[in-house]
């Protein structure tokens, strides 16, 4: 067979054109997945392991670890500028450099609940060769699942059943949510109810193959609520999405590096003047970027890196250089992580 000559691809691109690329005759297609040793016969399976290249020549899978991929792989969320379509966005997010994006909360940008939409996202990564490693399901009052108000509670659940769902059309490992709104009154209800939706929700993600992540929020309540979540369902049910932005502003929270390492799915990265949750550029802000990565260099890998900053409170307002702005930030920070 043919060997690919991959390097000078970005991870994540995928090749399904009939054209030739770099001699491989049309009736072969290549692309990257996670694959786990036992996986190797049915690549197709969801699963933890190592990313390779799986070559399809005839409906046969070959599939080879990608050590040229070993380097790590920073994302954006599509959050940074919704007044951006959603394939514009992608252009111009990969333009910039990054192969990774996160799939923003707001449905209206992307419309992954909608099967249009997933379409629609299918043909845009194909164009782009971008991969999701993540989407965000709404959140706010109306997507709280601890609220104590049934019917509301019950709409929340099925809005990120929704995304979970749509996390397993578009073959996304993971869904992050938040456990509840920044309204967190009648604490002891609350972790009621969140004991209730989790144990739907995680069942229903373990059905579907798909990790669900709950993001730390700022205030005690709302940290109350995580760890007591966090404590309930095991790794293999529930892990953390770890959001320094959050952080900054409930500082106790940063003990979560400490005590659920093994349990970080996904990391939102972005700054802060310590007061306001304004969703900043790495280093344009307050946060000790230097101070995370050295906590997050204690664990023993390091997880998916997504920058979520915003160019609402940024200086940079130009979406093309904000994302430009963004990528140079991004990798001067995971220069200070271990590889």
């Amino acid at each position: 067979m043919a060997m690919v000559d991959l390097s000078s691809r970005r991870s994540g691109d995928t090749h399904l054109s009939s054209e030739p690329y770099h001699g491989i005759p049309p009736i072969i297609q290549c692309h990257t997945a996670i694959i786990t040793p036992n996986q190797q016969e049915n690549p197709s399976a969801a699963g933890d392991g190592i990313l390779c290249l799986i070559v399809r020549n005839n409906n046969l899978d070959t599939v080879t670890p990608c050590d040229i991929f070993a380097t790590m792989e920073l994302a954006i969320s599509t959050c940074y500028d919704y007044r951006v379509s959603f394939d514009k966005s992608l252009e111009y997010i990969r333009h910039a450099g990054f192969g990774v994006v996160s799939l923003g909360g707001k449905l209206s940008h992307s419309e992954y609940h909608k099967p249009e939409g997933r379409r629609m996202i299918s043909d845009v990564q194909q164009r782009t060769g971008i991969r999701i490693d993540s989407i965000h399901a709404p959140f706010g009052s109306t997507a709280d699942i601890t609220q104590s108000e049934e019917a509301l509670r019950r709409s929340a659940v099925m809005d990120i059943k929704r995304c979970i769902a749509a996390c397993k059309e578009l073959g996304v490992r993971i869904a992050i949510l938040h456990l509840n709104s920044y309204r967190t009154d009648g604490i002891s209800q609350r972790m009621k109810k969140v004991r209730e939706s989790l144990s739907e929700l995680t069942s229903f993600a373990g059905e579907n193959g798909v990790k669900v992540a709950a993001e730390n929020l700022p205030g005690d309540n709302s940290l109350i609520i995580l760890k007591y979540a966090l404590d309930l369902f095991g790794a293999d049910c529930l892990g953390l999405c770890f959001d320094n932005g959050h952080a900054e502003l409930h500082p106790e929270a940063f003990d979560l590096l400490d005590k659920y390492q093994d349990r970080l799915l996904a990391l939102h990265l972005h700054d802060n003047d310590s007061v306001k949750d304004l969703h900043l550029l790495p280093f344009e802000g307050k946060c000790n970027l230097p101070n995370l990565a050295a906590q997050l260099n204690k664990a023993s890998s390091i997880c998916p890196i997504t920058i979520e900053s915003e160019v609402t409170n940024s200086v940079h307002k130009n979406p093309e250089k904000f994302l430009a702005q963004a990528y140079e930030a991004g990798e001067k920070f995971t220069r200070m992580l271990k590889t």
